[in-house]
């Protein structure tokens, strides 16, 4: 015969699911460590005129308190199971990655049509014209409002003899 559970024996999840809950804090504090080392590296400078390092050793300190604060307080019954949906978000995040070496390759109004067609087509699922049509629209868009309203400095990237 076994022995009967109590309500909080079901209702705790097992050990292994309460580990792989602390695996994001864990990130989350080294990310934090190292971009407060990184940081120190940096100029702080005084309150009244803050140097290059100030601000981000401030952000990572915070980050290290969130995440300490996340690794000993964190509930697991908060967690969303993971699903296609979830996958979803880690393609979106990847596909802003690959944006960012791709606008230093190629300039802004490339790489934010590619990355605007992806986003269209796949997340929104616009169809192809209709998605190409509005991520070039929205790339034009994207240039004119920021390097030349706001002059913003960006890469040039190769013309290819365009303009």
């Amino acid at each position: 015969m076994s022995v009967p559970l109590s309500p909080d024996d079901v209702s705790d999840p097992p050990v292994r699911r309460r580990l792989a809950y602390r695996i994001g804090p864990l990130v989350l504090l080294c990310l934090g460590i190292v971009a407060a080392v990184l940081a120190c590296t940096l100029a702080l400078g005084e309150a009244r005129r803050p140097g290059p390092g100030l601000w981000p050793l401030l952000a990572s300190g915070l980050l290290v308190a969130v995440a300490a604060l996340l690794l000993f307080r964190e509930d697991p019954a908060d967690y969303e199971r993971w699903t296609r949906g979830t996958a979803r978000v880690g393609v979106a995040v990847l596909s802003v990655v690959a944006f960012i070496p791709l606008f230093q390759f190629t300039g802004l109004l490339p790489a934010g049509f590619l990355l605007l067609a992806f986003w269209l087509r796949f997340f929104a699922r616009e169809r192809l014209f209709k998605a190409l049509i509005l991520a070039a629209s929205g790339a034009v868009v994207l240039q004119l409002v920021f390097v030349e309203v706001l002059g913003v400095p960006v890469p040039a990237g190769p013309r290819f003899g365009l303009f």
